[in-house]
């Protein structure tokens, strides 16, 4: 209970003190934590050496995990302020591009699927859809305690963003909120719940989230990239991708659910998209990857997967934390 007085204390100063005394003392709180050496700054630094392809202690990468410590508190100081009566005029001023991917894709009526990454401000964008009045649906991590959580749903979710606590039962809701011609957004840069999908990524072997790709490929949804970027000025962007094809010719599968006879290699397909994707997002600026825990084992090691065999492929699979 101590940590949610300290979050409902933190969201209370958001609410009143100038925004740029917040972002001012989250860059602040970051450098500070860049320079302690913790498990989460030793993360941070292991997977941006790997995104740069440099040491861990390469001074580039030092900067860089900063930078990046930077922005996970800054992502943070807009969270707790989503419920500021200025907030939506900041969405409102972020340039995004893409639009002419998104709108065709909505225009099928099928649902949207949007696949990103904890990377910039990733959760500002996907607010920038609520604002519009899209019906937008996340799937996210269960906390403790279970106040907690509530907490961080009514925060993020006061623009109308719906966030759905993962469990046995989020996939079917995933579906019928795509049904109903809602956005679903996974975020499928890191495998929390350990079932993901074998895949490469940055030259080096991981597993993947399927949630976003097995959601697509069994409603018909279209597929796309939704990512946030932050400058140094602290001007906010983002922009959509193209279309996943899974391997067939643009626009072969729109509106098409694949029979599950055929979801495996397109789930492979998918897969080889999602990390060419993912690559080329981070590495336009490695330093706004913020994944806290490690992603990669150590050169050389062996990383567990799970068995192909074992990777669920029904109408419940990929429905917990993606």
């Amino acid at each position: 209970m101590l940590k949610l007085q300290a979050y409902r204390m933190l969201a209370r100063l958001v609410a009143l003190a100038p925004r740029s005394a917040s972002y001012a003392l989250a860059r602040w709180c970051g450098t500070l934590f860049s320079l302690v050496p913790t498990r989460r700054r030793a993360a941070v630094r292991a997977n941006l050496s790997v995104a740069m392809g440099l040491q861990p202690g390469d001074r580039k990468v030092r900067m860089a995990s900063r930078m990046a410590l930077r922005h996970w508190l800054l992502n943070f100081v807009d969270l707790l302020a989503v419920g500021r009566a200025d907030f939506p005029s900041l969405i409102r001023r972020s340039k995004v591009d893409g639009w002419e991917h998104f709108n065709q894709a909505y225009a099928q009526g099928r649902g949207v699927v949007l696949v990103s990454a904890h990377f910039g401000p990733y959760d500002t964008l996907v607010q920038r859809l609520a604002v519009r009045g899209v019906p937008v649906l996340i799937p996210v991590e269960k906390l403790d305690p279970p106040a907690l959580l509530d907490f961080m749903r009514a925060c993020r979710g006061k623009l109308g963003m719906r966030l759905e606590p993962v469990g046995m039962k989020t996939f079917a809701v995933m579906a019928a909120f795509l049904k109903e011609g809602g956005v679903v957004v996974v975020v499928s840069d890191r495998d929390i719940q350990g079932n993901g999908e074998p895949a490469e990524l940055f030259g080096r072997s991981v597993t993947l989230p399927i949630a976003g790709l097995l959601l697509a490929l069994r409603t018909g949804a279209p597929l796309l990239g939704a990512f946030g970027f932050r400058d140094r000025s602290g001007t906010i962007s983002g922009h959509f991708t193209a279309p996943f094809t899974f391997g067939l010719e643009p626009g072969a599968r729109a509106g098409i659910r694949l029979p599950i006879g055929e979801l495996r290699p397109a789930l492979r397909a998918g897969l080889r998209e999602l990390g060419m994707m993912l690559e080329r997002e981070i590495r336009h600026d490695p330093s706004q990857w913020v994944v806290l825990q490690p992603m990669f084992h150590a050169a050389g090691a062996a990383r567990p997967v799970p068995s192909r065999a074992a990777v669920p492929v029904t109408s419940d699979a990929g429905g917990t934390r993606a």
